[in-house]
C-alpha cells in the first residue's frame, strides 16, 4: 500500500489514494487535521483534548484521546499535564 509514495510532500494524499485505487481498496476521507509528529504539536493536541473545556462533555478523537490518557496517567509522557488536570 505504502510503496512508492513521496513521503513529506503536498503530494502524500494523491499517490496514496492511487496506490490504493490500484491494489482495489477503498478509501474514505475524514476531515482535515494537522499532523501530529513532533512534539509542539503532540503538545498542541493535549491540550486541545484534555484542556480546553467543552460544556457538552464530548472532545473530537476520543480514541486518540483515550491513547494519551492512559499514557499520561502512568506518567510515560507529559507528567505535568497529569498534575494539572483530571484526565
Amino acid at each position: 500500500m505504502f510503496d512508492r509514495i513521496a513521503w513529506s510532500t503536498g503530494e502524500v494524499l494523491a499517490h496514496t489514494i492511487g496506490r490504493a485505487d490500484e491494489i482495489g481498496l477503498e478509501v474514505e476521507l475524514l476531515p482535515p487535521w494537522y499532523d501530529v509528529d513532533e512534539g509542539a504539536t503532540l503538545n498542541q493536541l493535549c491540550e486541545e483534548l484534555f484542556l480546553s473545556r467543552r460544556r457538552d462533555g464530548n472532545y473530537p478523537a476520543p480514541h486518540t484521546r483515550e491513547y494519551l490518557a492512559t499514557l499520561i496517567e502512568s506518567r510515560r509522557v507529559f507528567p505535568e499535564l497529569a498534575a494539572r488536570t483530571t484526565i
